[in-house]
C-alpha cells in the first residue's frame, strides 16, 4: 500500500505513478482452464544515473511504453530525457488514447502539466494550462479527466479538463488545507471520489489527522462527506489506499503496517492480512499480497486473494522463489488473470518485472521488464 499523496509530496515526487483501465468481476463458471492474455499494458521503466540504484538522488528519468498482456514487443510512448519523468499514465475508456503527467526536476514541487497521446505515441497534445501541479489524471467514463491541481504541502483541489484542452476548471476545494489523493470515478461517471488527507490544529506533538472521503457532483462541485477516519495523536497514522468501485468500502493504509477495510453503509471494519490491497470491479473479491518464509529463512512475496467480507482467504502463488516478492498492480475483465509487479533482490541490486498470474492454474507468464500500476491493464 502506497503512503497518501500528500505525504508523497512532502518526501519525494511520486516517479512512479501508472496506469489505467478496467478490472474484474469474479471468473465465471466454465471459464477455460488456462486463458491467453488479452489486451495491452502501460508500464514506466526507469533510468539511474552513474551511480545506478545506489544513487541517493533516485531515478534520473522515466520512459512510458505499452506491451501487449501476452508479451513481445514493446512500443515506446516517450522519449527517455534526462530529469524529465512521466507519472499517472491512464488509458481513455475505449482504449485508443493516454493521459499522463509530465513533470521535471527542476520544477517539480511547483509545477507539472498533463498530456495527452494516442496508442502509438503519436502526437503529444498538453491538455492543462497554468503555473502549478496537474496530476493523478483519470479518464472517466465520460468526457473530461479529472485530475489534482496544486503543488506539494500546499492546498490542492480537484479539477476537471475536456480530453482535447478546453474548459479546464476546479470542481472542488476541500473547506481546509489538504492533500487530495488520485480521483476515482463512479461507474456512471457522474461523480467523483477523492480523499482529503490532513492534519488538525492545535496544541501537542502528536496532532491528529484526518482522512476525509468526499462524492462530488461532476456538474456542480456538491461536495457529500462520505466517511472520516481519525489517527495519529501518538498512534500509527492512516489513509485511504484503496476504494470499492462503487465507493462503498474502503481499504485504510496505517504506517505501522496494518490494511482496514471499512464498510462505510454499516461502520464494520476488518483487517486485511497482507498488504497493497486490490479490489475486485464489482468489490467482491480483494487481492493483496504477504510475506511467507522460506525454508532458507528468507522472503518470499506471496500473492492471495480472499472475499470483501474476509472469508476463504486463498494463496495464489504456491511456487516459492527466495528473494523474489510480488504484488497486485490490476485485474484482468474478467476477473481470471491478476496483474503483478515482481521485485527481485540479487547481489547486483533490485530488478522490477511485470507479470501476469492465471487463478485457476497459477501459471505466471512475464510480460516486461519495468513497472506496472492499478488500472495499467486495457481491455475495452
Amino acid at each position: 500500500m502506497e503512503l497518501p499523496q500528500f505525504a508523497r509530496r512532502l518526501v519525494a515526487p511520486p516517479l512512479f505513478a501508472l496506469a489505467a483501465s478496467l478490472a474484474a468481476l469474479a471468473a465465471p463458471a466454465g471459464v477455460a482452464a488456462q486463458q491467453a492474455p488479452g489486451g495491452s499494458i502501460l508500464f514506466t521503466q526507469v533510468h539511474y544515473g552513474p551511480l545506478g540504484q545506489d544513487d541517493p538522488a533516485g531515478p534520473d528519468a522515466t520512459r512510458l511504453s505499452r506491451v501487449k498482456a501476452s508479451g513481445g514487443h514493446v512500443t515506446p510512448l516517450t522519449s527517455l530525457v534526462h530529469h524529465v519523468f512521466y507519472n499517472g499514465a491512464r488509458w481513455s475508456p475505449n482504449g485508443r488514447a493516454i493521459v499522463y503527467e509530465r513533470e521535471t526536476w527542476a520544477s517539480r514541487s511547483t509545477r507539472s502539466q498533463i498530456h495527452r497521446i494516442d496508442r502509438q505515441g503519436g502526437s503529444h497534445q498538453r491538455l492543462t494550462r497554468g503555473v502549478s501541479r496537474h496530476d493523478n489524471p483519470v479518464w472517466g467514463p465520460g468526457p473530461w479527466v479529472a485530475f489534482v491541481e496544486g503543488g506539494w504541502g500546499v492546498d490542492q483541489c480537484l479539477a476537471l479538463v475536456r480530453p482535447n484542452g478546453d474548459n479546464q476548471h476546479i470542481l472542488f476545494c476541500p473547506p481546509q488545507s489538504a492533500g487530495l489523493s488520485t480521483p476515482q470515478w463512479s461507474p456512471n461517471g457522474r461523480q467523483l471520489y477523492v480523499e482529503a488527507y490532513y492534519e488538525t490544529t492545535g496544541g501537542g506533538l502528536d496532532k491528529p489527522a484526518l482522512s476525509d472521503l468526499y462524492r462530488v457532483n461532476i456538474n456542480t462541485g456538491h461536495a457529500t462527506l462520505v466517511w472520516r477516519l481519525k489517527s495519529g495523536g501518538g498512534e500509527s497514522y492512516a489513509s485511504l489506499g484503496e476504494l470499492s468501485p462503487d465507493g462503498s468500502r474502503g481499504i485504510y493504509h496505517y504506517d505501522d503496517g496494518r490494511e482496514l477495510l471499512i464498510n462505510y453503509r454499516t461502520g464494520k471494519s476488518l483487517v486485511i492480512p497482507g498488504s497493497s490491497p486490490r479490489f475486485s470491479p464489482d468489490g467482491r473479491k480483494i487481492a493483496f499480497h504477504r510475506k511467507v518464509d522460506t525454508p532458507d529463512f528468507r522472503d518470499f512475496g506471496a500473492i492471495y486473494v480472499m472475499c470483501a467480507d474476509g472469508t476463504d482467504v486463498r494463496r495464489i502463488t504456491n511456487t516459492i522463489v527466495p528473494d523474489d516478492f510480488y504484488s497486485v498492480a490490476d485485474w484482468s475483465a474478467d476477473g481470471s488473470q491478476l496483474l503483478l509487479n515482481r521485485k527481485r533482490n540479487t547481489d547486483q541490486g533490485q530488478s522490477y518485472t511485470i507479470h501476469i498470474i492465471d487463478l485457476k492454474t497459477q501459471r505466471i507468464s512475464y510480460v516486461a521488464t519495468g513497472t506496472a500500476g492499478k488500472g495499467a491493464w486495457s481491455q475495452p
